[in-house]
């Protein structure tokens, strides 16, 4: 076989450059774009956060490293602090006695296995049964507790 014309070689391509200049704003419209996008995530977490505070059943959002990040009123209610205190502190420091009981070797169980577990367990601060589901997910756990 021997060498193809010059005229059916393929031809390099194009420099995108000239064609984004072209287009001009780009770092603009990019700008816009996140703009809205960042409004539009705003909006989207203040309808979920007025979704979970009317659940009826407690329910919490914890970090890996156990601290809560997002307690709904019924949860706030339940641990008898309010949700300054709560947010940003590790569910074992604000409550110590659930160290070592069922509820605290089946949290870490879901945390081990990243799956949900379903358990039955008497909570002596509020004299009640709880049914627990608790559920891991990469980004941390969900506490609901139901009576």
């Amino acid at each position: 076989m021997g060498a193809m014309p010059a005229s059916e070689q393929p031809s390099a391509p194009a420099d995108p450059l000239p064609a984004m200049l072209q287009q001009g704003g780009g770092q603009e419209e990019s700008a816009e774009h996140e703009a809205a996008l960042d409004h539009e995530l705003q909006n989207a977490t203040l309808h979920l956060e007025k979704i979970f505070a009317n659940v009826n059943d407690h329910f919490a959002f914890l970090d890996r490293q156990w601290r809560y990040i997002y307690v709904n009123d019924a949860a706030v209610r339940l641990i008898g602090l309010p949700r300054e205190k709560l947010i940003g502190q590790c569910i074992w420091d604000v409550l110590p006695g659930s160290v070592g009981t069922p509820f605290y070797e089946e949290a870490h169980r879901a945390f081990a296995e990243q799956c949900e577990v379903v358990f039955d367990h008497f909570y002596e601060r509020s004299s009640h049964w709880f049914e627990n589901h608790i559920s891991a997910f990469p980004m941390g756990f969900r506490f609901i507790p139901s009576i």
